[in-house]
């Protein structure tokens, strides 16, 4: 009888579960409160979900703002700099001239040492359209091309080690490429120490090393679209609302928003190219579940679309595309429930917290009065997905010196190996936390004070924990602490081998020659609690020093 009840109360809570989905944690912000006046054209949210992008247009012109979700606060994203002959950019006729365009926004994926950065276009103060980065935290514009093309849709791959962006000009569209993102941000950080009070708009070295280290993929008449494989963009090109020469091994999401390409969980494409009253695609089998959902509609998690409900009021998730899709509708308890059906853009972040993961949907929709961003949370195993939060793991050997006190080494350096594994529990923290494992071995030989030849193999496993914070985007400084023991290979007269415990500080350098692979300097000074070889009493070694060079590579896990 019990289990009867256990499966009746199962049966409910599926069923209740499928007829709606709550959307936790609401929060709703007038951008008309903020001072800002127009119309919402996109919404993009931050890696950490504390931020958002807001595009707003107002007649021709279209203006980018960074909001804070915390402060309620917003600030202009406006790279226009002051004109010689003008006291400033809206005192100059180039205001009345020119139409402003800023926008087509996108976050870097993840925090850089602590801080946000966006990448967006903008005209500045002539006809061409250039890239530009965003560091939010310190408020610094920083001009990445400067050329007569009009560069649009900049997208970071998901990995973040990749730039991508269509360059327009009057011979047709090319698919541009920079392959190490990496580079941009050393560099953003030496001109930043070189001249502190620099107009990032003069950064020429900059935009010339940018543009020298620039892909072509693809050159076409036609509009081009393009995907994310891996961290190298593949091209696509769109006429008369269909999808052309579409490689279906590995699609992602694609630049323009009236067009969506998107990934699910076994790398088939789910979505291709939405439009805002209907879906086009050439492969209808791969996309009759869309059908249920209008423009705008944006991924979660690995098998599930959220979008407006294209058959009743509010929105709705699509959940399990490739296997018996199911329309779930959303419940947001919000008096603006019924104003969804204006909504404009939809952004969607994945965070995970100790293990613990959200879907955080942001919504940017009007009403007859004014325009508003909402945002709130749906918990993955809602939509019957879960996620984990990801850790890095390091790996590493390291050869070096070491010196102990007493005659174990007749005052020498020996030579010393050693491994280690380390995990970074918070990858994105600064600084940077990791707790490892390292393991030693050093061969102790010489002569002791009664000249007597000795021979000793000594190991030596310690538990650290370590703290380190990237500089110039390429060096790292740490520092740890440490706990272990060291373990003789002579044994007592009983039979045990003699260990005894160790306590350690140490420091040192790491220097990344790759986002997986750097080289580790570093030194550590150990004490033992008790001599290393009781047996003898000489000689004595009860504290050593080591200096350490090793290579470390790092891997998610």
């Amino acid at each position: 009888m019990r289990c009867l009840w256990i499966i009746l109360i199962a049966v409910l809570v599926v069923a209740a579960r499928s007829e709606s989905i709550e959307v936790r944690n609401l929060r709703v912000i007038n951008l008309s409160e903020l001072g800002l006046k127009g119309r919402i054209e996109r919404v993009r949210l931050s890696p950490d979900v504390q931020f958002a992008s807001v595009e707003i247009r107002r007649g021709l012109s279209r203006f980018l703002y960074v909001v804070d979700l915390r402060k309620r606060k917003a600030r202009a994203v406006d790279p226009r700099i002051d004109l010689p002959a003008y006291a400033s950019w809206k005192r100059s006729p180039y205001r009345y001239l020119l139409t402003v365009e800023d926008g087509e926004a996108d976050w870097y994926p993840r925090l850089v040492r602590g801080e946000r950065w966006l990448c967006f276009t903008s005209n500045g103060t002539g006809d061409e359209k250039d890239l530009y980065l965003y560091n939010v935290d310190r408020h610094i514009i920083v001009r990445l091309t400067a050329g007569s093309e009009r560069e649009r849709f900049p997208r970071w791959s998901p990995d973040g080690q990749s730039l991508a962006f269509i360059r327009q000009s009057n011979k047709g569209n090319e698919l541009q490429f920079y392959p190490d993102a990496d580079v941009v941000f050393r560099e953003l950080e030496s001109l930043h120490y070189r001249e502190p009070f620099m107009s990032a708009l003069h950064a020429s070295a900059l935009t010339s090393s940018f543009d020298n280290h620039l892909v072509t993929i693809k050159k076409s008449r036609f509009p081009v679209l393009y995907y994310w494989e891996g961290n190298r963009p593949v091209a696509v090109s769109a006429m008369r609302d269909r999808v052309r020469h579409l490689d279906e091994s590995a699609l992602n999401w694609t630049n323009q928003a009236p067009m969506v390409l998107f990934k699910s969980a076994d790398g088939l494409p789910s979505i291709l190219g939405m439009r805002r009253t209907r879906p086009k695609s050439h492969k209808a089998k791969r996309n009759y579940v869309v059908r249920q959902l209008a423009f705008p509609a944006t991924f979660i998690g690995g098998n599930s679309v959220v979008g407006r409900n294209r058959s009743g009021h509010g929105l709705a998730v699509i959940t399990r595309i490739r296997k018996t899709p199911e329309m779930i509708p959303l419940v947001f308890q919000t008096p603006y429930e019924d104003d969804l059906d204006r909504i404009r853009s939809i952004d969607a972040m994945t965070t995970t917290v100790g293990g613990e993961g959200n879907y955080n949907l942001l919504l940017g929709f009007g009403t007859s009065e004014d325009d508003y961003i909402m945002y709130g949370k749906i918990k993955p195993e809602d939509i019957g997905e879960s996620v984990r939060s990801k850790v890095l793991v390091n790996i590493g050997v390291s050869g070096g010196f070491a010196r102990y006190t007493g005659d174990a080494g007749e005052g020498d350096f020996l030579p010393m190996g050693g491994l280690w594994l380390e995990v970074q529990p918070l990858p994105g923290s600064a600084p940077a936390l990791e707790l490892g494992l390292e393991i030693n071995h050093v061969e102790l030989s010489g002569r002791t004070l009664l000249n007597k030849q000795f021979s000793r193999e000594l190991w030596t496993g310690s538990i650290y924990l370590q703290a380190g914070y990237l500089f110039m985007y390429t060096y790292r400084p740490f520092v740890r602490a440490s706990l272990g023991r060291a373990i003789l290979d002579k044994q007592r007269s009983d039979g045990s081998r003699q260990q005894t415990l160790i306590y350690g500080i140490g420091g040192g350098m790491e220097f990344v020659v790759t986002p997986s692979m750097q080289v580790r300097v570093y030194g550590v000074f150990q004490y033992a609690k008790k001599d290393l070889d009781m047996t003898m009493q000489i000689p004595k070694a009860d504290s050593f020093g080591r200096i350490m060079v090793g290579l470390n590579y790092t891997l998610p896990l």
